[in-house]
């Protein structure tokens, strides 16, 4: 079975690529092989798990990529975070802000990232006020033109002398 190839132990990457491979080739049906997965003792057989929900096309593993984003393993929880981007995940979008704004410059370049791929104007506001932060702001930059809505431009056109990315936002 390709989720105990998964969990073993001693498995070399070879061996787990083709089993994730095989799991995304699966489609929709894996959702229910991966699930015992999320709670797996080992930070990268869960990592595996955000990263193979990342690359199917179902939207029905968003909630267990949800769960993931609680992870107490921080590599965990940033592929957790680029897989909710790769979904579209607009239901991830208040977590996403939480996240980019929580202090874990790890995380929050993630979270922008993903905020950028799912492309939801409701994230305006927060993403304009990190135009302010040194760190994060290239990044909210970049995520406010992917985005592209008229209510970003005259905040980037505010940060152009000042914000490398803001140019190629507008």
């Amino acid at each position: 079975c390709l989720v105990e190839l998964i969990r073993a132990e001693s498995m070399d990457l070879g061996v787990l690529n083709g089993a994730l491979q095989t799991l995304v080739a699966l489609g929709p049906p894996a959702l229910p092989r991966l699930e015992p997965l999320l709670t797996h003792e080992s930070p990268e057989v869960r990592q595996s798990a955000a990263v193979v929900l990342g690359q199917l096309e179902a939207p029905l593993g968003v909630p267990m990529l949800l769960i993931l984003l609680d992870d107490a393993d921080s590599n965990v929880r940033y592929h957790a975070i680029e897989a909710l981007g790769q979904q579209g995940a607009l239901v991830a979008v208040p977590r996403l802000l939480e996240l980019a704004v929580s202090g874990d410059a790890f995380l929050s370049f993630a979270a922008l990232e993903a905020l950028a791929s799912i492309q939801d104007p409701s994230a305006l506001p927060e993403l304009i006020g990190l135009l302010e932060d040194p760190l994060l702001a290239g990044s909210a930059a970049q995520a406010l033109g992917r985005i592209g809505h008229p209510l970003a431009l005259r905040p980037l056109l505010g940060v152009l002398p000042s914000v490398e990315e803001a140019p190629e936002a507008l």
